[in-house]
């Protein structure tokens, strides 16, 4: 079928704003899915952080990390006990009583040991008390700081989430210039070829050709 050059411009306006929206729509989705995309990567990100935090607390649990704690608490504490015994020799107390009798001196000698002896056996067990409870504290505080990252990048994740409908929306207005031309061009075609398809076939005025226009008639 052999098309009229007149509707030829028309036809070509049509097929141009289909080119034309066809792109526009290419792009917006391009621009969608590559905000789909960033945001699947930040999701890992947070899942990535998320895990790091829980694998953290679980470490510091765990019964061998908990034992060196206390251990490394509790060696910290008999250190600061046994330098307040006052760690001196018998002799230099029993400086001034070298004159007095033996007796005395021995007597003195021994309890002052048995002084020392307690004062760091005192310091010891309170060594143990304390460190243990310092490293049951140092636990807790740890895991619940890690809870805390968790659940600080747990209102991240939801806040990105949040705004991902308006960065596709965004998206879907990419190539919005492209989309308005074809439209354009494919409203102006229709329109075109509509109004020269009216011209071609509508009714036109009769045309008097000087006969009648009933045969065999006079009029």
């Amino acid at each position: 079928m052999c098309i009229p050059a007149a509707l030829a411009i028309p036809l070509a306006m049509v097929a141009a704003g289909t080119v034309a929206r066809t792109i526009a729509d290419r792009q917006a989705q391009r621009a969608m899915d590559r905000a789909q995309r960033a945001e699947m990567d930040r999701q890992d990100q947070f899942s990535a952080e998320q895990m790091g935090s829980f694998d953290k607390s679980v470490d510091v649990s765990t019964r061998a990390a908990q034992e060196k704690r206390i251990g490394d608490a509790v060696a910290e504490r008999t250190d600061l006990f046994t330098d307040a015994v006052q760690d001196f020799a018998p002799t230099d107390a029993l400086a001034g009583q070298a004159d007095g009798p033996r007796v005395i001196q021995s007597e003195t000698k021994r309890a002052l040991g048995d002084a020392i002896a307690a004062g760091r056996a005192e310091g010891a067990a309170r060594a143990r008390l304390t460190g243990y409870g310092d490293a049951r504290l140092g636990v807790g505080s740890e895991v619940q700081r890690r809870a805390g990252d968790i659940g600080l990048v747990s209102g991240l994740r939801r806040g990105s989430l949040g705004i991902l409908p308006l960065e596709l929306q965004a998206a879907s207005r990419k190539g919005s210039g492209v989309r308005m031309l074809g439209d354009m061009l494919t409203m102006g075609g229709q329109v075109a070829a509509m109004g020269m398809g009216s011209g071609a076939f509508g009714g036109g005025a009769p045309v008097d050709r000087g006969g009648s226009a009933y045969p065999g008639s006079k009029y």
